[in-house]
């Protein structure tokens, strides 16, 4: 399978153990996705980040409105998860300005295949690749910049 940009499934340092259907269609919170991608676009500018992502006392970060409102609305406290979980990681840890892109990868059929989890620096090289299974999400693709700690959507910075 080829993932984004030339990634190929081989690269991917995540044991998988099956690949389930996407859900994209399913309703989030009464939000179609449509409306849930809407709802994204209305979170511009610079918001107080008083939402704490918190896995121990020692592995947190912030987040402030819009991904608040993905991580309920999209009940995606898992991506949230995935990306703190990375953090400590050596080649990540040292970066300030980390763009992480969330993705479904269809397999060669229309209904199957498996979110892809990246992590940019802000030159756009790629750090991490990871693939994801057996999770839900309301759209097809988000993007999320952790900057200083702090995890936004693009539209906020």
């Amino acid at each position: 399978m080829t993932l984004y940009r030339g990634v190929t499934s081989c690269c991917i340092p995540l044991f998988v153990k099956s690949l389930k259907s996407n859900n994209m269609g399913k309703l989030y919170n009464n939000l179609s996705p449509v409306e849930f991608k809407n709802a994204l676009n209305r979170f511009n500018g610079s918001s107080p980040w008083q939402h704490e992502h918190k896995i121990t006392d020692d592995l947190f970060f912030w987040l402030t409105d819009g991904c608040e409102f993905v991580r309920k609305a999209a009940n995606a406290r898992w991506l949230f998860d995935e990306i703190l979980l990375n953090q400590p990681r050596p080649e990540i840890r040292n970066l300030r300005f980390q763009i992480w892109i969330l993705w479904f990868e269809k397999d060669n059929d229309e209904e199957e295949g498996c979110w892809v989890l990246r992590c940019d620096d802000f030159k756009e090289n790629t750090i991490l690749v990871q693939m994801i299974v057996d999770r839900d999400f309301p759209i097809n693709e988000i993007t999320i910049w952790v900057i200083d700690g702090v995890a936004m959507l693009p539209g906020e910075y």
